[in-house]
């Protein structure tokens, strides 16, 4: 990540992003995830205030501690 020159802002607000259930670690699902969102961010893309629900991996749509952690379906 360090690697991209982002922002160490950008970079926070990227890692909160994806670590959607909030244990501090990415699993292969949110590493992904924050590796698309790098990408957008470095094409010139602002960073969403929360995660939209078409970015979120279906392996964390339904989970009870994404829930819990403030991402909810809508």
């Amino acid at each position: 990540m360090v690697k991209s020159n982002l922002p160490y802002s950008a970079l926070k607000n990227i890692w909160i992003l994806g670590d959607i259930d909030r244990d501090g670690c990415l699993d292969a699902d949110e590493f992904a995830l924050v590796c698309y969102i790098m990408k957008l961010k470095l094409e010139g893309y602002e960073l969403p205030p929360t995660l939209p629900d078409h970015l979120v991996p279906p392996s964390k749509r339904n989970s009870e501690q994404a829930l819990r952690n403030g991402y909810h379906k809508e």
